[in-house]
């Protein structure tokens, strides 16, 4: 096997457009760029690499002994039916969940610019998103994020994989309602 193209000190095992040979794992992955590396199997975005479910949460049983854990999830989740209710009841767990994976990108990972799959997402973003700025102003980021965790591992419970459904929408119009 050939050395690395870029440091020429170990064996070189991916194929590099760029450096039009084989490079190293490391060389790999220091050399990385968006621009160059677009389609290469090798290079994931940011958001790619984001393990949503893996964020810090509250469990069941945390948000079931506490009030105001329970009220901050209500205040997203309520926001999330006057959403698909203004939508004519059409939005999908997917659209739901992905919504919830660019909130987790704002409060959790301290994102400032954040992209959106189509305008939909984005106004859904910025509806639940107003929610909590108007109700949950007084909490703290670090316990937000949780919450947002919280909801997000909700509708991966409920979904079951299956995102293209609405089962976790109808449990929370039955059980949590608009806000």
């Amino acid at each position: 096997m050939a050395k690395c193209s870029v440091c020429m000190k170990v064996k070189g095992k991916r194929n590099c457009k760029v450096f039009s040979g084989v490079v190293c794992a490391l060389c790999c992955g220091t050399s990385r760029d968006e621009s160059r590396c677009a389609g290469c199997s090798f290079y994931k975005t940011v958001a790619e690499m984001r393990r949503y479910d893996k964020t810090q949460y509250f469990s069941t049983l945390q948000m079931a002994d506490n009030q105001e854990l329970q009220d901050a999830g209500d205040v997203i989740e309520g926001a999330m039916c006057v959403f698909d209710h203004a939508q004519t009841n059409t939005i999908k767990d997917g659209f739901l969940k992905n919504v919830l994976e660019r909130l987790l990108d704002r409060y959790a990972f301290g994102d400032k610019t954040l992209l959106f799959s189509d305008d939909l997402e984005r106004e859904g973003f910025a509806f639940i998103d107003a929610a909590i700025k108007e109700d949950l102003s007084g909490v703290e980021s670090e316990r937000l994020s949780k919450v947002i965790a919280t909801v997000y591992r909700s509708i991966k419970r409920h979904a079951d994989g299956s995102y293209g459904g609405r089962k976790y929408i109808d449990f929370i119009h039955q059980h949590v309602g608009t806000r």
